[in-house]
């Protein structure tokens, strides 16, 4: 399913080459956005970047092998490097956010505003890899939508639903993800308090997932997911944060 570029003798997925280029995208933007700052500081916040992937990928890894697992899919767990789950990941590198902030003595809220833009480039690349990798796909519409994709022969989506149109569930997050970033870039100018900037990433993402999840096909399906069952969490918990904050800048 996967197409491939090839350089001379080297094949590479395309998959690879727009995740590669969602990293670059997220931190070229990153660096442009802490341009003001303090050297010092800037210096800590791109460390800080490249320190928390590994929480990041150590997640969204770790809860596929921990699906492989529970699905009898044993030989999944003796490689590293594959499949990975964007939502486990974003969440595994929240946690370890703060006590990486610690360590390097910064602020975890204000780092999150200069983070939350170039998770979103990031993400908007990750997800148009998907549509191409023939992952997290959707299902077939019921109401004669016709703005639909069809995979190859061979292909999983093609094994499990015979070759019909599905719906490009992918492009659809892809998409998400482009207007956070508008309204994150937007907001940045005027925000209210530190990391207002992700609690907005948050709430938007949890909720616009909570419904693509209804278009995306399942193993074993049951309403509600638990991925929608962690957006809804996600959802209600990034407004009281947003609540709390903004009264406290308030009384400030």
């Amino acid at each position: 399913m996967i197409p491939y570029f090839y350089f001379a003798t080297l094949q590479v997925p395309s998959y690879n080459i727009l995740a590669v280029a969602g990293i670059i995208c997220g931190f070229s933007l990153l660096i442009y956005t802490t341009r003001p700052i303090d050297r010092q500081e800037r210096i800590k916040l791109l460390l800080f970047a490249a320190v928390i992937i590994i929480p990041f990928y150590c997640g969204a890894r770790g809860w596929e092998m921990v699906v492989c697992l529970l699905s009898g899919k044993a030989g999944c767990l003796l490689s590293f490097w594959g499949d990975v789950s964007l939502l486990p990941g974003l969440i595994t590198a929240t946690l370890f956010a703060f006590p990486i902030a610690r360590l390097l003595k910064t602020d975890p809220w204000i780092a999150s505003d200069y983070f939350a833009p170039s998770i979103a480039a990031g993400c908007m690349f990750a997800k148009m890899g998907c549509q191409l990798r023939g992952c997290c796909f959707g299902i077939p519409p019921s109401n004669g939508w016709e703005f639909c994709v069809n995979y190859p022969y061979g292909s999983y989506p093609y094994t499990i639903f015979a070759g019909m149109p599905l719906l490009p569930v992918q492009l659809f997050e892809s998409t998400v993800w482009l207007f956070i970033l508008i309204i994150l870039l937007i907001r940045k100018k005027n925000q209210k308090f530190s990391g207002e900037l992700m609690v907005l990433l948050a709430f938007f993402y949890s909720a616009a997932r909570f419904f693509l999840e209804l278009m995306r096909y399942q193993d074993r399906y049951s309403f509600p997911t638990p991925v929608q069952i962690t957006c809804a969490v996600i959802f209600f918990v990034s407004i009281i944060v947003y609540l709390i904050k903004s009264n406290f800048t308030k009384k400030l």
